[in-house]
């Protein structure tokens, strides 16, 4: 009766630990399986205008600002070219978002992550570069996004006559959606030539603005 009861008894106990176990391998699948909470949105698709915008964008310390917007009229339609980028420009009505534009401050881009022991350079670089967004009637906000930190400087649109913004606020990584992977790119892969931000105003479109 003894071994009979002491037999059962381990018995019990393998069972209850083997349900455990697989439980615990259960919730580690689901939550290796389960997509991040928050993400950035895709590229929305992309919509054509004669009418664009050029934002002069001021580079201090690697920290981008916009200094000025300046209207632009194209002979021809055009939408905003799809790059990539670590910084971007987003036109927003609500929670929906109209449109994007992606730029890189020199030296401040995408790298690979430090390894233990090892520290890569770091980099305070003082530029100046332009982008370019088609003008959507329906926007409301504007935002410059550091897709790296999270970090989001809200502005109300359209500017001031003067090519001015109004700051709304702003977002620290804490609240923004912080380094998560894109959904994906509503446009065509970056070849580099036509990146917003390449730190020259297009050519022949218009003149370029004085410091």
């Amino acid at each position: 009766m003894r071994r009979v009861f002491l037999g059962g008894a381990l018995g019990v106990a393998a069972g209850a630990l083997a349900a455990l176990s697989l439980g615990a391998f259960s919730e580690l699948g689901d939550a290796e399986a389960s997509p991040p909470r928050e993400g950035w949105p895709p590229d929305p698709p992309p919509v054509a205008s004669t009418k664009h915008w050029v934002f002069e964008i001021r580079a201090k310390d690697s920290v981008p600002s916009i200094v000025k917007v300046t209207e632009l009229t194209l002979d021809k339609p055009g939408a905003t070219a799809r790059v990539m980028g670590r910084f971007a420009l987003e036109f927003y009505v609500g929670t929906e978002i109209l449109d994007r534009v992606r730029f890189d401050v020199p030296l401040t881009g995408d790298v690979p992550e430090e390894q233990p022991g090892k520290k890569r350079p770091q980099f305070r670089v003082n530029t100046k570069l332009f982008a370019r967004m088609a003008d959507h009637p329906r926007a409301a906000l504007l935002r410059l996004v550091d897709r790296a930190t999270g970090d989001v400087q809200v502005f109300l649109w359209p500017p001031g006559k003067d090519g001015s913004l109004t700051a709304r606020g702003s977002q620290p990584a804490a609240s923004a959606s912080a380094g998560a992977a894109d959904a994906g790119d509503g446009g065509a892969a970056d070849d580099g030539k036509t990146d917003g931000g390449s730190g020259k105003p297009d050519a022949g479109k218009h003149k370029p603005l004085e410091p």
